[in-house]
């Protein structure tokens, strides 16, 4: 009997510590408003529920206001779309780490690069890679981009006269071959697993499993990960995608002196570890998190293009029109960079669509220290900040009231220089603004040229019917089929 109450009183006291120790996040709560959820679970069972549609977030917005704390676990977390409140973020030195629980869901699938390195380490490793994604870097790519966009170019040629069918796998498969090449260089369409298919499967179990690592945390521990099957594939898929790498790496160490047929980012950052500036377990993690970053967002990309014009077919044939200007004579033909600046309607449309379905809808951090916004709210530190592309170029206030309809012209311009510079971020903002940025909107422009230029897309799905998930990337609830037909 004793001994039951001493352990309840040890309890008791344990409870009391805990919460006194978070006291600071109780007290923003009264401030700031927003829904706590069930206790100890927050909204985790709301998101599953929903199968993680981006809808959740917008009834909390209507509800609370563009910007409110929730909490998911017993995580608080500060979700916004002000552009205000996110430029009080990303100008921040107190909120450049993603959360934690964020990273250890990455890190454990992807190994540790720019993606989740933390302050002084992420400092010192972009100023190593940042010479490979500089403009003259990254115009060496042209050409290989431009082969690769041909092959596919030739694969839809296939899908005419067909009838209504998914794209994406397509593209998919395109876009991972470009991420691959441009990365580890042409020595991958030697790798068994890399022609076969396996590679890229394994690269999309990833980004199946690291949303759940962040909503279920729990699911990566051992034991746990196991009794629900989470353990196995993450091993199956990381154990594959990194015997990819290292098999390259080490054929390259060991060919120093080789010389290159074509350009590639693992032959520039193989000289940071000749040169001892990185180890080998350093260019490892990073390569895998630039394969995985790269692929995906562009196959989305390209893919959601074409959706929005085969669903607007008008905005469709004033891209033609201008593309038929530049570039006369169908086929595969070669475009060079300078072709690309003068194709400003397709530049408008790429945008509009980045804009209306952002390639990646959220990005997470997490405060280093105290911080106060400009809307007078104190944050502590620990906080997870949830910052919400998707809603943020959504936002009604500053896209006005036809921020949900397709509308190239929101890029024109003028209208560019009258919007705030935070109200729109495909490639975050800051000092952790995309390394590859440039590379993403020169290889999709470069393969939408091609496609447009030489067929029609067309589709019977409705624009209003588009329904939007939560992911690493974004993911649509119903993929559209398009419908294609040569140009002429």
């Amino acid at each position: 009997m004793v001994t039951l109450q001493l352990l309840e009183a040890t309890a008791i006291i344990f409870w009391m510590y805990f919460l006194w120790r978070r006291r600071r996040f109780y007290i923003m709560m009264l401030k700031l408003p927003g829904p706590m959820g069930i206790p100890f679970v927050g909204l985790a069972f709301d998101y599953i529920r929903l199968k993680r549609k981006i809808r959740l977030r917008t009834i909390l917005f209507k509800r609370y206001g563009k910007t409110v704390l929730t909490w998911i676990g017993i995580t608080p977390v500060l979700v916004t779309c002000e552009p205000q409140i996110l430029e009080d973020i990303f100008m921040s030195p107190h909120c450049n780490n993603r959360s934690s629980v964020v990273d250890r869901a990455i890190s454990s699938c992807l190994g540790l690069g720019l993606l989740t390195l933390k302050d002084n380490q992420w400092n010192e490793r972009r100023k190593l890679l940042s010479p490979s994604f500089k403009n003259n870097a990254v115009l060496s790519f042209v050409p290989g981009l431009n082969n690769e966009s041909n092959f596919l170019v030739t694969l839809l040629g296939e899908f005419v006269g067909r009838g209504e069918l998914n794209l994406l796998p397509e593209l998919n498969i395109w876009s991972f071959k470009i991420a691959a090449q441009i990365t580890m260089g042409d020595e991958v369409r030697n790798q068994a697993n890399y022609k076969n298919g396996n590679l890229l499967e394994s690269y999309k179990a990833l980004n199946n499993l690291i949303p759940f690592g962040v909503v279920m945390p729990w699911l990566r521990n051992k034991y746990l990960g196991r009794l629900f099957g989470y353990e196995k594939r993450r091993l199956e898929a990381t154990t594959q995608s990194n015997a990819f790498i290292k098999d390259i790496i080490d054929k390259k160490l060991s060919r120093s002196t080789e010389s290159v047929s074509e350009p590639a980012l693992i032959d520039r950052i193989l000289d940071l570890v000749r040169s001892g500036d990185l180890s080998y377990d350093d260019v490892m993690g990073e390569f895998s998190n630039i394969i995985f970053a790269a692929s995906d967002t562009l196959s989305i990309t390209v893919n959601n293009v074409l959706i929005l014009l085969a669903m607007f077919p008008d905005h469709q044939d004033k891209v033609f029109e201008e593309l038929t200007e530049v570039f006369p004579v169908g086929g595969e033909f070669e475009v060079s960079h300078a072709d690309l600046a003068k194709l400003v309607k397709l530049d408008q449309v790429l945008h509009e669509t980045m804009r209306l379905i952002p390639a990646v809808p959220l990005l997470i951090r997490q405060t280093s220290q105290g911080m106060q916004l400009s809307n007078g709210f104190k944050i502590p530190e620990g906080v997870t900040l949830m910052i919400d592309i998707f809603h943020t170029h959504r936002n009604k206030n500053i896209w006005g009231p036809q921020a949900n309809a397709f509308n190239p012209d929101n890029f024109l311009p003028e209208n560019r220089r009258a919007r705030p510079s935070f109200a729109y971020l495909p490639f975050s903002k800051g000092k952790k603004t995309c390394l590859g940025w440039k590379l993403s909107l020169i290889a999709a422009k470069l393969a939408l040229a091609k496609i447009l230029r030489n067929y029609m897309l067309s589709t019977s799905f409705l624009y209003k019917d588009l329904q939007f998930i939560d992911n690493t990337t974004m993911k649509l609830v119903e993929q559209p089929l398009l419908a294609v037909n040569r140009r002429i």
